[in-house]
């Protein structure tokens, strides 16, 4: 596992100094707005998907960021460093292809090899246009429903889902140890809805999946969300961190509702509302299989006293129950 996680760090950094070209084609068409101000890389130092809670996110002034804001997009594209970037990535993306980041999801054990792998292929997605499509021809984030969701407690890999759904660079973005509603509110209020990656979802070429809202992002991170709700029902550590983060995931969404208009707008979407209803229902589900198990202590306490138990009673209990959970 060890030696997994530093093959996977390797490939993000040689991945970044791709993206570092498309960021130095970006300052290269510009001049600062003020002479005071130096020019600023907009991709804070590589992080190599470590975990210290103390990473710095704030990469770019405000100002540098109001002026690379109000470039004209085709200057960037046009520009002959963000053709030569984009060849690069195209180089890694028939390589790092959707179906290998799957295959390594799905072999994933343990919570560093899959939140690097994650990372790399969001870093991927939002910086190659070429990876999007072919991602979006695979099928999206559906395919990673039967490996990500394990790992629903895992703050980085919930950082990485947020990054995509809420349009904030993943290089911009800390790693925290645990996650804290205000902190998110924090940090996506700064790096959230960027410019570039929500033209990236309006061109030829990004990802787009209005025809199925399973293959959404949303949809993988509701499944890590109803995954959270079963577990916060066990009274140990594990049911608390699950809590935790459906409290902080949860209150960052309301907010960010209540100040994005691009937010709102996917909110209607039915990328969110079907991913919605379906947590919704496992909520429903949970709170009746919890009031079944309730009465069955209770028949059981009344019948204490009696040491046989019919076998036909106990295969159709069984049958209820298998049948509520597959509701």
């Amino acid at each position: 596992p060890v030696a997994r996680v530093y093959l996977l760090r390797l490939l993000e950094e040689l991945v970044v100094d791709g993206v570092n070209e498309i960021v130095t084609a970006s300052d290269d068409n510009g001049s600062p707005a003020d002479g005071d101000v130096p020019a600023e890389s907009n991709v804070q130092p590589h992080a190599g998907g470590g975990t210290s809670s103390n990473q710095s996110y704030l990469a770019t002034s405000m100002l540098v960021r109001r002026r690379q804001q109000a470039m004209s997009a085709n200057d960037i594209t046009n520009h002959p460093k963000h053709n030569q970037a984009q060849a690069f990535l195209s180089a890694f993306a028939g390589i790092l292809t959707p179906v290998w980041f799957a295959c390594i999801l799905e072999g994933c054990r343990e919570e560093a090899s899959a939140s690097s792998v994650l990372r790399l292929m969001i870093l991927m997605l939002q910086s190659s246009p070429t990876f999007a499509h072919e991602f979006e021809k695979a099928g999206g984030f559906a395919p990673l429903v039967l490996s990500i969701p394990k790992f629903s407690t895992c703050p980085s890999i919930t950082m990485s889902m947020l990054s995509q759904l809420l349009h904030a660079p993943i290089l911009h973005l800390p790693c925290f140890a645990t996650l804290d509603a205000s902190q998110l509110c924090e940090v996506f209020d700064t790096e959230s809805d960027s410019t570039e990656l929500i033209m990236n979802e309006s061109i030829q070429g990004g990802l787009h999946t209005p025809s199925d809202p399973s293959c959404g992002i949303f949809a993988l991170l509701a499944e890590c969300l109803g995954r959270n709700i079963q577990l916060a029902s066990f009274k140990n550590e594990l049911g608390k961190k699950a809590l935790q983060t459906n409290e902080a995931v949860l209150q960052l969404l309301s907010h960010r509702h209540t100040f994005s208009s691009s937010f709102q707008e996917f909110c209607r979407t039915p990328d969110f509302l079907e991913p919605l209803a379906q947590a919704l229902c496992l909520v429903h589900d949970e709170k009746l299989q919890r009031m079944q198990q309730t009465r069955g202590n209770k028949h059981q306490q009344d019948q204490t006293k009696s040491h046989t138990h019919n076998a036909a009673d106990q295969v159709d209990n069984n049958r209820r129950q298998m049948t509520v959970k597959g509701i």
